[in-house]
């Protein structure tokens, strides 16, 4: 029993610590680079494959449209990229 536990432990603490791994990198990937890729009428999943998964997502729905918000922060730089029906509106925010 306490081999397993033991065994159980370390493959905790191995996703651990590919979550955290994955989580910095996440956020090495918003550059000046990667925002100048993001263009108006991108589907989510494009630009999700250039900035990796937003930090938050805000969603509403008014007059038959659909809007999302993609934030994603990297130190004092804060990037909100607006979706309409799926596909980006404009990208708003302070990339420092």
């Amino acid at each position: 029993m306490r081999k397993e536990s033991l065994v159980r432990w370390c493959w905790a603490g191995r996703w651990g610590m590919m979550g955290v791994l994955a989580l910095c990198l996440g956020c090495s990937r918003l550059t000046n680079e990667n925002l100048s890729r993001v263009r108006a009428g991108m589907a989510e999943s494009e630009v999700r494959a250039i900035l990796g998964e937003p930090a938050e997502v805000h969603s509403a729905e008014a007059f038959g449209l659909g809007a999302k918000t993609y934030v994603y922060q990297n130190g004092k730089s804060r990037v909100e990229i607006i979706f309409v029906n799926g596909k980006v509106f404009v990208t708003q925010g302070s990339f420092q």
